[in-house]
């Protein structure tokens, strides 16, 4: 939830509003990157074993796709980070940095049935997909941008802050990767423009007179979410214009990082897990 004052807009995990800016070079997003990229077929399987059926496809299509940037990235995405017991999707995150997937097609979906080590019947789901995926150029070595969380783990309703620091003078935008695949633009918003910050200034999201409230999604007792930050040396504007409703699509946000030249940009991805009492 990004709050001012009583003003408060409900969309998801975290609430949040936006503003359209006018874009001023044309924007290049992931159908006009599609003929780029390179298509890889890949598999991914998750057992339902303590998750729903739909939790468990939704990992299965997280693993096809780390395998499909795994196969065409010649960087080790091996995550930085290991939080709890949410390995691989911290790894699944980190490797977004690698390659960004601008189009997908699922083939096909497979369920079958085998027992666990107490002679118990278990669902595994299998899943076939197609990913067009564009690999990322090495970027400029000194331009980095750094951020931190107050924490980690949250209770529903529990306000998070953002610190951030770039080495060279940059511009920020912040998306939320929600626990249901989706990408929410943070900042820039209706209350804030882009910043820009100085070479080593330390800045701090939401700012003054604004909260960021965080939610777990309806219906769920725990999530685990990510924060993406990125940098970049020119005004990035693109996202303002793509978002609809709060939402950028996965094609069209990751079709506009590919966009930039990587010496122009660098990015950050803070993960947290939130939690609901009943």
């Amino acid at each position: 939830m990004l709050r001012s004052s009583s003003i408060s807009l409900s969309s998801g995990n975290i609430i949040l509003c936006m503003v359209f800016c006018i874009l001023l070079s044309p924007v290049l997003t992931g159908r006009a990157l599609a003929g780029q990229c390179h298509w890889v077929e890949t598999t991914g399987e998750a057992v339902v074993e303590n998750i729903t059926p739909y939790e468990a496809k939704r990992l299965a299509l997280k693993r096809a796709r780390l395998k499909a940037i795994e196969g065409i990235s010649p960087v080790d995405v091996n995550a930085a980070t290991i939080i709890k017991n949410n390995a691989f999707e911290i790894e699944f995150i980190n490797t977004l940095t690698q390659g960004y997937i601008l189009k997908e097609e699922i083939v096909g979906w497979e369920a079958d049935t085998v027992k666990d080590a107490k002679g118990l019947p278990i669902n595994i789901y299998t899943v076939r997909l197609k990913s067009c995926v564009v690999d990322t150029a090495p970027g400029d070595p000194f331009f980095k941008v750094t951020a931190t969380l107050n924490k980690t783990t949250f209770t529903d309703g529990e306000e998070a802050e953002i610190r951030i620091k770039c080495t060279k003078d940059c511009y920020l935008s912040i998306v939320n990767i929600t626990a249901d695949g989706r990408i929410r633009l943070l900042l820039p918003n209706r209350y804030q423009s882009s910043p820009f910050i100085k070479a080593g200034t330390g800045y701090v999201f939401p700012s003054d007179g604004l909260a960021l409230e965080i939610h777990t999604l309806e219906g769920y007792r725990e999530n685990t979410e990510f924060f993406y930050i990125i940098a970049t040396k020119e005004e990035f504007k693109t996202l303002s214009v793509l978002e609809k409703d709060g939402i950028v699509s996965s094609g069209d946000f990751f079709g506009a990082l590919a966009s930039l030249p990587a010496d122009r940009r660098a990015e950050a991805i803070l993960s947290y897990s939130v939690t609901r009492s009943y």
